[in-house]
């Protein structure tokens, strides 16, 4: 069983609160927790041991802690996301422009013209869901510059979907999407 407890401070104030505790008997349910609550929304990542994985998140003046403890062998695919997200990094300037032109289409808006805190609290997911497929892309064996551009501007389920079908067999990344379009 995976524990997952989370607590909160408010920036310039030392005070730790609790915010929820929470179990997960199945290690996929908090895989799913930690890429869709924490990870899609830019986390970072504080610490990674095989028994504990330690993340901390913002939204205006909020700083949430989070830390999944559980055994060795319930917390292996949780590492590995963690380590495939810290890896997706390197792809900063990749990531940054996806964040930058989804910024800039949401931004365009007429619903949210204008509004800088929900344009600042978007950030973070933009920059954490651009990580999120790029992480994507590398457990599903995409490697090419062109493929990965071309994945990064795909919604996330639409390149999970694709990826799908590049694992069942149905041709190379390139030849799913060729075959998609058309």
């Amino acid at each position: 069983m995976i524990t997952v407890n989370q607590s909160y401070t408010e920036v310039g104030f030392p005070e730790v609160y609790p915010l929820a505790s929470l179990e997960f008997k199945d290690r996929l349910d908090a895989f799913g927790h930690l890429a869709q609550v924490h990870l899609a929304w830019g986390a970072n990542i504080l610490s990674c041991t095989p028994e504990e994985i330690k993340v901390q998140s913002r939204v205006l003046n909020k700083v949430d802690t989070t830390i999944y403890k559980g055994p060795v062998d319930e917390m292996v695919e949780l590492c590995e996301l963690v380590s495939m997200y810290q890896w997706a990094s390197q792809f900063d300037e990749k990531v940054v422009k996806s964040a930058i032109e989804a910024h800039t289409a949401i931004a365009q808006k007429p619903s949210i013209a204008g509004s800088t805190q929900i344009l600042s609290m978007l950030a973070g997911n933009l920059i954490g869901m651009s990580k999120l497929k790029i992480v994507a892309m590398l457990y599903g064996g995409v490697e090419e510059p062109a493929d990965i551009d071309v994945g990064l501007s795909m919604e996330l389920d639409e390149l999970i979907a694709a990826l799908q079908l590049v694992k069942e067999g149905h041709g190379s990344f390139r030849t799913v999407l060729a075959a998609t379009a058309a």
